[in-house]
């Protein structure tokens, strides 16, 4: 893909359910976590690993393809609290 413009457009389904399509058709569907839909956090893990995935299977696809490949990307929600004074 030459274009460097990126764009998703996010329908809602229904209540805490949205449906991301992008310009070459792919859909993804967010849900609120009461559904095996991924949610928007988990929908970010998996742009996160994809993209450290992509570049390591470049490089490494270079000298021979892989026997099997796996990438995990996890997170630890945390409070946030705010101060006032």
């Amino acid at each position: 893909m030459t274009d460097d413009h990126r764009s998703v457009e996010l329908a809602r389904l229904g209540s805490g359910r949205y449906k991301a399509t992008n310009a070459r058709g792919g859909v993804m569907v967010l849900g609120s976590g009461d559904d095996p839909d991924f949610t928007p956090v988990e929908a970010l893990l998996a742009a996160i690993a994809g993209c450290s995935a992509i570049d390591v299977d470049l490089i490494t696809g270079k000298r021979a393809q892989p026997v099997a490949f796996t990438v995990r990307s996890e997170a630890t929600r945390s409070a946030t609290t705010t101060a006032t004074t």
